[in-house]
């Protein structure tokens, strides 16, 4: 691939500020979750492995866009049970964009049992204008967790999807999806 050494120089250059960034996101996460607790709820965190952006064109299955990441599986089993046993209908998302990636805490919350899970997660802006595209069109975006083998164990839609995109791909506050094709 011709850019793989602008990518590698790209991100090897700003290996340190993505480093720090990185912990800032565990760290929101980590206060975040301590709040909730002082608060009375139960709350999980879980830091993913890896992150991408996934548009329609990307798979076979034109439903299916979005942020596509992974969890350890050691992790897998204690998320699986807190998604299945909770309704966890409602979200939060903390974000920042650092050198071309952008970081995020996404907080699913359950509020009649007072349940929440943190996932840190980060993803390369420079491989998402096409899940920028799929989001315009269908105005939402799908966060989709799965287990290293691919194993998928739960789907969260996000109808307010601005704070899980950078600033400069974000459509204008009251645009219609139809008028921002992301090209």
């Amino acid at each position: 691939m011709d850019d793989k050494p602008e990518y590698i120089d790209r991100v090897t250059e700003n290996a340190g500020l993505h480093n720090e960034a990185w912990q800032r996101t565990l760290d929101d996460m980590e206060s975040i979750a301590e709040t909730r607790r002082e608060d009375g709820w139960e709350a999980a965190t879980f830091q993913t492995i890896q992150t991408a952006p996934v548009s329609r064109a990307d798979n076979d299955n034109p439903d299916r866009f979005g942020i596509s990441t992974v969890l350890p599986d050691n992790h897998a089993e204690e998320f699986r049970e807190i998604y299945e046993h909770n309704d966890l209908d409602q979200y939060q998302v903390y974000s920042t964009e650092v050198e071309g990636f952008m970081y995020l805490v996404i907080e699913v919350l359950d509020f009649d049992s007072k349940t929440t899970l943190l996932l840190a997660l980060r993803y390369d802006l420079t491989i998402g204008r096409g899940m920028f595209k799929s989001v315009y069109d269908e105005d939402t975006i799908f966060t989709y967790v799965r287990t290293i083998d691919g194993t998928e164990i739960a789907v969260f839609e996000h109808e307010e999807y601005r704070p899980l995109l950078p600033e400069q791909a974000r459509p204008p506050e009251g645009a219609r999806p139809s008028e921002n094709t992301g090209e």
